[in-house]
């Protein structure tokens, strides 16, 4: 007797058909213009915009750097000594231009050295006068830069300034104060050139010092809380528009990490930066001049630096973008409930297709 094979069970799966396969086609695609839309979205919203750099002072503490790339040559630095504060000055390796060592040479007998060497020129006996330096930068190729960094010998402040891509030019001297009814009594100053022997000479007489490129530059004053005034450029017009330096770019940058406190790259106010990658160097506006620092004030524990003018900011590594569509949905309700809608209606349009009934 042959027996018949028992029926199987009933197959529950269900035949996606053609109706619900266009569905489910028209939902992704859809869905993937709408993740597209999504990544341009993102993208839009997460590029650097350029905005007025905020009026907060940025503060360099002890062991940061402020690196200042320039638009061109010309004077850096210039301090207005107060009354008797002698400022001691310091070369790591430098020398002393030519109309110097002449006159050492003629009017003192100095023999001077015509290599680079360590200078020093420091406070013996203080006297009436002002410290008068100047400071200028000679640059020829490449973007001129400079790097200025808070320094403390002991409970003296002070600054220790590094050009890159350019030279020092430094003007030294004292001015006699001859105002008072008090005798004139000259500030007397050690000049030490590559180890030799150190030589005394009166602040008054005038000493230029050359700086090749990648050596220090030290300033220390003798107060903790220096009285003598900084100014970025030249000493003359402070109040000027155009008083400060020119920048390309400004930063902070701490010693132990490698991300920048602060970072200004100069752009037209409104400017997006679409590129990938974030700005650099090469991307920061050259002209017009966009980019100021217009003031440098010297604390026991910090330098304080006050920048001006529009740019591509970051603070701690993350860009300032451009918020207006966040602030345009945010504030319009109708619109944000219409998108999620639209999303909303295609999921649920693929679901029902699937998995809905026939």
């Amino acid at each position: 007797m042959t027996r018949r094979p028992k029926p199987g069970p009933v197959s529950h799966a269900r035949r996606i058909t053609p109706k619900a396969r266009a569905i489910i086609m028209h939902a992704a695609v859809a869905l993937v213009v709408l993740l597209v839309l999504a990544g341009g979205y993102w993208y839009v919203t997460s590029r650097p915009i350029a905005h007025q750099v905020s009026s907060d002072p940025w503060k360099v503490g002890i062991g940061d750097r402020l690196l200042l790339e320039l638009l061109g040559a010309g004077p850096l630095l210039a301090i207005e000594g107060a009354d008797n504060e002698g400022v001691d000055v310091r070369f790591d390796r430098a020398h002393l231009d030519e109309s110097t060592a002449k006159s050492l040479r003629d009017d003192f007998a100095l023999t001077i050295p015509t290599s680079d060497g360590a200078i020093s020129w420091t406070t013996t006996q203080t006297g009436i006068g002002h410290t008068m330096i100047d400071i200028t930068l000679e640059a020829d190729r490449g973007v001129p830069e400079v790097q200025i960094a808070h320094i403390g010998e002991g409970p003296h402040p002070g600054l220790n300034i590094v050009p890159h891509n350019a030279r020092l030019k430094v003007q030294l001297g004292v001015l006699l104060d001859t105002s008072g009814t008090a005798p004139v009594s000259a500030e007397q100053k050690a000049l030490q050139i590559a180890e030799r022997t150190v030589v005394h000479l009166p602040g008054a007489v005038p000493i230029t010092v050359e700086v090749p490129e990648d050596h220090a530059f030290i300033l220390t004053f003798p107060s903790r809380k220096p009285a003598s005034i900084i100014h970025l450029g030249a000493a003359e017009d402070t109040l000027a528009a155009s008083s400060g330096l020119s920048l390309r770019s400004a930063a902070v940058r701490p010693s132990d990490v490698s991300v920048d406190t602060l970072y200004a790259c100069a752009a037209n106010e409104g400017l997006d930066y679409w590129q990938l990658g974030d700005p650099a160097s090469q991307d920061c506006a050259t002209t017009p001049i966009l980019l100021r620092a217009t003031k440098l004030e010297l604390r026991p524990d910090s330098a304080i630096v006050t920048i001006h003018g529009s740019a591509w900011f970051t603070k701690n590594g993350v860009w300032v973008t451009d918020d207006r569509f966040n602030k345009y949905i945010g504030t319009n309700l109708v619109l944000g409930l219409l998108i999620g809608a639209i999303i909303t209606s295609l999921c649920t349009m693929a679901l029902t297709a699937v998995f809905g009934r026939q």
